[in-house]
């Protein structure tokens, strides 16, 4: 058993390991979405390397679950440079 469902990214260059974690929410009416991109080779207690969280809005014009498609591309965005391929 595996604890990803896929390996985190190795960067061939730099060897740094990847992890990204996304989320879409609709609470009280309001949907909004965050991600997170640590780096998980680092043993420092600093290991972020972006995050991001943002109010889409109203529940009646948002829907949480094509939200989630929207906080995948937003960490993807977001990726720092080195990381995108």
């Amino acid at each position: 058993m595996s604890l990803y469902p896929k390996p985190p990214l190795v960067n061939r260059h730099g060897m740094r390991r990847v992890l990204t974690a996304t989320s879409a929410s609709a609470r009280n009416g309001i949907v909004g979405i965050g991600g997170v991109v640590r780096n998980v080779g680092s043993g420092g207690a600093d290991n972020v390397l972006a995050k991001y969280f943002v109010t889409l809005g109203p529940r009646d014009e948002q829907n949480a679950y094509t939200a989630e498609l929207e906080a995948i591309a937003m960490v993807l965005r977001c990726m720092p440079d080195g990381l995108q391929h």
